[in-house]
């Protein structure tokens, strides 16, 4: 195996992706991922070694973006019903609490600070230092569970 491909091998196998791999080779992408391929070398792109946290927040944003753009479109052309402005106000509502949520546990953990696990689903419980769930649904139903 030429040394191309063994760097290539070697810094796959400590995980970099193929932009790292390139850039420390002083290659393009395009000859990490020729090499890789005709010597059988499994790499893998940004998004693959991205966390379900980065993933989220990324599409978030993006969406978030295309969204008021779609939204814009629409009014200027069809005009948008009331009830569907509703529905996505609501949607809207939805995803920014739980975007807040996740922003709370990152400023939490970047802080240091352990997490809390709900005790009726055991999902990290964000928000007020005091809070004991993670949900009102969590709330209530730990509720219902003690007073029935």
């Amino acid at each position: 195996m030429e040394q191309q491909a063994k760097d290539i091998a070697r810094l796959a196998a400590e995980g970099c992706a193929r932009v790292e791999i390139a850039k420390r080779l002083s290659i393009t992408e395009t000859q990490v991922t020729r090499v890789a391929t005709e010597h059988g070398i499994r790499t893998r792109n940004m998004v693959d070694l991205a966390t379900p946290a980065e993933t989220l927040t990324r599409m978030a944003v993006q969406a978030s973006s295309h969204l008021a753009d779609d939204i814009d479109v629409q009014a200027a052309v069809i005009g948008l019903e009331p009830e569907y402005v509703a529905d996505l106000m609501h949607e809207l509502r939805t995803g920014e609490a739980e975007l807040r949520k996740l922003r709370q546990r990152l400023d939490a953990l970047q802080g240091g600070e352990p997490a809390r696990a709900c005790p009726v689903c055991g999902k990290s419980v964000t928000g007020r230092s005091d809070a004991v769930y993670c949900s009102t649904a969590c709330r209530v139903n730990a509720h219902r569970a003690r007073n029935h």
